[in-house]
Formats: structure tokens, C-alpha cells, sequence
């Protein structure tokens, strides 16, 4: 069974553009190595989290992300178990999101694999396409 985590929070401070393509290197890399999938936004300030994988290693992540200094209120959205990995099949299982053309490749993707989790996803991803 898959588990599903997705969080959203503000950055701590301005994060300049080279700090921020250094912590997405370090998602990715990290995140494939551990074989969880999912997505990580970051627009004016914000980020937007969802991982998926066993939920034991997703659980002790997310501790680590809860003590990164480089963000604060932390607001967890959803923490369950799924049946399936929404993000799987997209951009090598796990993507970082960096403009509103990605997001739009995104929100494509979720409908044009019929996912059934299409919709929610849109909804939480929908503040970020504005």
C-alpha cells in the first residue's frame, strides 16, 4: 500500500534562485534514491509538497522537513494511505515544479491519464496556477 503525504509552507526568508535550484537538486536525487514520488512547488514564497511511497520512510521525512529552518508553518493536507501513485508516470516520478508552464503540464497529465485523484489534486494545486 501507498502512502500519500502533502504539506504546504512558507519560506523562512527570500530564497534567491540559486539556494532554490539547490534544495530541488537535492529533493529529486534524494527523493528517486528512496524510491518516493511526488511533487514539490515553490511559487512567491510558498511551497507545496506531495510524497508518495512506504509510509514509514515518508513519516520519517517528513520530521526532517518539519525541522528545515527554511520554511514554517507547516500545514499538512492530507496524510493516507492510497492505492495507487498519482505521480509514477510523470517526469521520472518525482518533479519540481518552477513556473506556471510546468504547473500547466502538470494539471494536463493528471486528466489525460484519467487519473481518478485529477480533481483533488487540481484543488490543492489550483492557488498555485493563479
Amino acid at each position: 500500500m501507498i502512502y500519500t503525504i502533502c504539506y504546504v509552507s512558507s519560506a523562512s526568508h527570500t530564497i534567491q534562485e540559486d539556494e532554490l535550484n539547490s534544495l530541488f537538486e537535492s529533493t529529486k536525487t534524494l527523493n528517486h534514491l528512496n524510491s518516493i514520488t511526488g511533487i514539490l512547488l515553490y511559487l512567491e514564497g510558498n511551497f507545496l509538497q506531495i510524497l508518495e511511497g512506504e509510509e514509514r520512510q515518508l513519516k520519517s521525512l517528513m520530521e526532517k522537513i518539519e525541522m528545515d529552518d527554511r520554511h514554517h508553518n507547516i500545514i499538512i493536507i492530507l496524510n493516507k494511505k492510497n492505492k495507487v501513485r498519482i505521480f509514477k508516470e510523470y517526469n521520472s516520478g518525482f518533479s519540481i515544479i518552477k513556473s506556471k508552464s510546468n504547473l500547466a503540464d502538470l494539471k494536463t497529465y493528471l486528466y489525460q491519464n484519467n487519473s481518478p485523484y485529477a480533481k483533488p489534486v487540481s484543488r490543492i494545486i489550483e492557488p498555485f496556477l493563479l
